[in-house]
């Protein structure tokens, strides 16, 4: 147990603490080095809706909690991401854009008969 009056201690616990920090920058860092690990995040943050402050639901002031805390969860990923690798949210977006272009092009392709 830490003893939080003792300055060893107290740095102990922060150099613990920058640690743990270091390695889930890490891990994310490797999450967004990966193909599937960019998909992932964006499909996450399209749901989270961060740059929708339409969070009003009429009356229903459930509702609009639930909104915000989905939107306040895709805010904190986003600055984290944008902390550890600056360029990847526009990667992402790029990579977004080819894959909806592909889906577009494999359904215009069934559309006309073309799919095999």
């Amino acid at each position: 147990m830490a003893d939080f009056g003792d300055l060893n201690d107290v740095k102990e616990v922060k150099t613990a603490q920058e640690l743990l920090e270091l390695d889930k920058s890490e891990a994310l860092g490797r999450l967004l080095d990966s193909p599937g690990g960019r998909a992932w995040l964006w499909d996450v943050l399209s749901v989270s809706k961060i740059y929708d402050d339409r969070m009003f639901a009429g009356e229903n002031t459930h509702w609009t909690a639930f909104n915000a805390g989905k939107r306040s969860v895709g805010l904190l990923l986003l600055e984290k991401t944008l902390a550890v690798r600056p360029n990847a949210y526009v990667r992402m977006q790029v990579e977004a854009s080819e894959r909806a272009k592909q889906v577009d092009l494999i359904g215009e392709e069934e559309d006309n008969g073309d799919y095999e």
